[in-house]
């Protein structure tokens, strides 16, 4: 159940809302292909910071969080994130709270009714994007992936790889704990911009490509910076 605020369809703006929100999911999966479109795609951008109470935490600031109808690029106030899960759990491990969501943005994006939103319930089976409804249906996908002895699975809205960080929960069905799937990301995130000082693009990139694929790393890394760089002005 998620606590996103809903659009009027009486709203006039509704059509520019349906707009932005498209945008939002383009943005994050990279299919702009150029700079132009990105900005122009950018400028209509609206995301909600949060989407559920039981793992945003407060939403009192967040929740309301909005981008101007005139499309002005106005940097946002760190008010909008504070006091959420996404905040607490970055600033406790030197992370840009936008960065980390901006990632989640990236790996597990859904839109409904509107919101373009991390989804906590995504799964990624052996390369096959899944969308469960509800935390029970994924549990499901889950444990059968790994009766069948699968591992190449990542889980929630970070995505975190049962292969390969599943020993950082005591069972992969603790991935499927939103706040839990949020500080095993961000510590593995942590981890991939301390592995290239300096350089926080490869770093971030790190987290989706490893170490041994610089190329591909760049390329998630911008993809990311990006979406958070779209955030701050937008929201």
């Amino acid at each position: 159940m998620t606590c996103t605020r809903r659009l009027n369809s009486t709203d006039p703006h509704v059509g520019r809302f349906q707009t932005a929100f498209r945008a939002a999911l383009e943005i994050a999966l990279g299919n702009f292909k150029t700079a132009d479109t990105k900005r122009v795609a950018a400028v209509a951008v609206i995301l909600y910071l949060s989407s559920s109470a039981a793992w945003c935490g407060d939403t009192s600031a967040a929740g309301n969080a909005t981008v101007p109808l005139d499309g002005k690029n106005q940097a946002i106030s760190p008010q909008a994130l504070r006091g959420t899960t996404w905040w607490r759990v970055a600033t406790e491990r030197g992370l840009d709270p936008y960065i980390l969501y901006a990632v989640a943005l990236v790996e597990s994006p859904q839109v409904n009714n509107r919101l373009a939103t991390p989804w906590p319930w995504a799964i990624n089976r052996q390369g096959r994007t899944i969308i469960p409804s509800s935390r029970t249906v994924a549990r499901g996908i889950l444990n059968d992936a790994l009766t069948k002895g699968i591992r190449a699975i990542d889980v929630g809205l970070m995505q975190v790889n049962v292969r390969w960080h599943g020993h950082r929960v005591r069972s992969p069905e603790e991935l499927l704990d939103p706040e839990t799937n949020i500080r095993v990301g961000a510590d593995v995130l942590a981890e991939a911009i301390r592995s290239a000082p300096g350089n926080l693009t490869l770093g971030i990139g790190r987290y989706h490509a490893g170490w041994h694929n610089d190329t591909d790393a760049y390329r998630y890394g911008q993809r990311v910076l990006a979406v958070a760089q779209r955030i701050r002005w937008l929201l």
